[in-house]
């Protein structure tokens, strides 16, 4: 696999600075405590916007009247973004300053990247990606088409060095995660890969599921974690390093339990101490099927070792019905054509079973067309039979047996009445 430099800005700080000097149109790569100085040539009265709005601290304009140009004597980190420049009174200059402010000691340095280890920019970080000289330069997010990178619009800020050699972007938010191209005829692609991740700011212990051997706990956690560790009562569990932790459902299990989540910058954040007291398993009852969209969720109270699926004849689920998701084995994915009687089966600790009732998932010609198929609970008891069909007054419905009723008992009116014209 090609090995490509991608050039992170961690900006340093130096003990000399130096004097930097903006071109419009292009972007500048400034060290922190650098001096910077903008010069827009105007002969006239100039307003500075910076990334939209008024212009930062420790400017100053060495010709007030004008406010042409603008000088920083001291760049920091908040000096990164964009400077604009308008006048006569509609012309536009554009200046892209970005600034290194970290106290490594080389003001950037190179890592090497792969398709299969990106670099890591944190959320609101600033990338230089050095290409060659008359590259065009492109970017694919995952799962979407490649697109040219360009300065083609009137707020965009400059992106590129001279002659496009170097590509310069700030503010880097999660959509700008990628692969980024530097492409020129004759010549070997560059590809950068980049990964803009959120620093951990939190984690925290919940209980996902438990079972009638195991407890399954999760660290949840806000941000990009890389990697995590796990505590029991303050002692290192070895060999726990994934996002969830499995412990035996028994009472030498009791304790308290921490996880830690590693961000991609070395960060690390641990979580409050979660209690786990063991609790013998319950018995299972109150097996019911709900559905929403194409999926049959069955429902039970107590502790499930084990859901089965089947048809109300006790064949097993095909997979013209369905198929049970790999991790939740208490859900059935329907096909868009699916119908029939479904049943839940759900396997206490105990091994006994307990049945739902009866799911009905029926489907007409125009249901499979346009919806795969309607369900209707069929609210049947164990025995497999169900209620005579009412309307929402209780009366027989219109099913073929309270057709015949009706007709019955219209006949029977109307004998009635010439009974009584005869009289």
């Amino acid at each position: 696999m090609k090995l490509v430099t991608i050039i992170l800005l961690l900006c340093v700080h130096s003990a000399d600075s130096a004097n930097r000097e903006g071109k419009k149109g292009e972007v500048v790569f400034c060290d922190a405590n650098d001096e910077l100085k903008l010069d827009t040539s105007a002969g006239e009265l100039v307003t500075w916007k910076f990334n939209g709005n008024d212009l930062p601290s420790g400017v100053t304009h060495p010709d007030a009247s004008t406010k042409k140009d603008l000088k920083i004597a001291t760049l920091a980190a908040a000096n990164t973004g964009l400077y604009k420049a308008t006048y006569n009174p509609n012309t536009v200059k554009k200046f892209t300053i970005i600034v290194n402010n970290s106290i490594q000691l080389f003001w950037a340095f190179s890592e090497t990247c792969t398709a299969a280890t990106p670099c890591n920019v944190k959320v609101g970080g600033s990338i230089k990606l050095d290409g060659d000289t008359g590259v065009t330069w492109h970017f694919k997010a995952p799962n979407s088409d490649e697109i040219e990178i360009k300065d083609d619009k009137p707020n965009d800020p400059p992106k590129f060095t001279t002659n496009k050699k170097e590509l310069g972007l700030f503010d880097l938010q999660k959509p700008q995660s990628g692969k980024y191209t530097a492409k020129k005829t004759g010549s070997n692609d560059k590809e950068f890969p980049v990964a803009v991740r959120e620093p951990v700011t939190s984690a925290t212990v919940k209980e996902k599921k438990r079972s009638c051997t195991d407890v399954t706990l999760v660290c949840e956690v806000t941000g990009d974690a890389k990697s995590f560790t796990w505590n029991k009562d303050n002692t290192k569990i070895n060999g726990a390093t994934e996002k969830e932790h499995t412990i035996t459902n028994a009472a030498g299990s009791n304790g308290e339990y921490v996880c830690k989540a590693k961000d991609y910058f070395d960060a690390e954040k641990g979580s409050a101490d979660f209690t786990y007291t063991y609790a013998a398993p319950q018995t299972v009852s109150d097996v019911s099927i709900t559905k929403e969209g194409r999926r049959l969720t069955c429902v039970a109270t107590g502790t499930v070792k084990r859901f089965e699926w089947q048809m109300e004849d006790g064949t097993t689920v095909s997979a013209q019905h369905g198929t049970v998701d790999d991790d939740v084995k208490s859900q059935l994915k329907l096909t868009l054509t699916a119908k029939g009687n479904f049943v839940c089966k759900a396997i206490g600790c105990d091994d006994k079973a307990v049945m739902s009732k009866v799911f009905v998932v029926a489907a007409t010609t125009e249901d499979q067309t346009n919806h795969g198929g309607v369900d209707e609970d069929d609210k049947r008891d164990n025995t497999g039979l169900a209620p005579p069909t009412t309307t929402s007054k209780g009366l027989p419905g219109r099913g073929p047996q309270g057709a015949s009723t009706s007709v019955a008992l219209l006949l029977i009116s109307v004998l009635v009445e010439l009974y009584v014209m005869m009289l």
